[in-house]
């Protein structure tokens, strides 16, 4: 199945570097689906604020937030 190429992250400009900087601060490497997301630049801000939203709103704990993540990363065949 064809793929869609993720974006170079040392070829992109703020505030997309300035995100994926972020993620690899973090994970150590940017994470796939948002160098995928960071073709549209509106895509990735809106995807980065909504998980901004749910980490604030307070509707799940943070920890039920990180299992439901691991799940689905098993699902999908990731590692995470």
């Amino acid at each position: 199945m064809s793929r869609i190429a993720g974006v170079d992250p040392k070829q992109t400009e703020p505030p997309v570097s300035d995100i994926l900087q972020d993620q690899n601060d973090t994970w150590g490497k940017p994470l796939n689906p948002y160098l995928v997301y960071a073709r549209r630049p509106s895509l990735l801000r809106s995807v980065t604020n909504m998980w901004q939203a749910l980490g604030e709103s307070g509707l799940l704990p943070q920890i039920l937030c990180t299992l439901i993540c691991r799940r689905v990363a098993s699902i999908n065949g990731c590692v995470f």
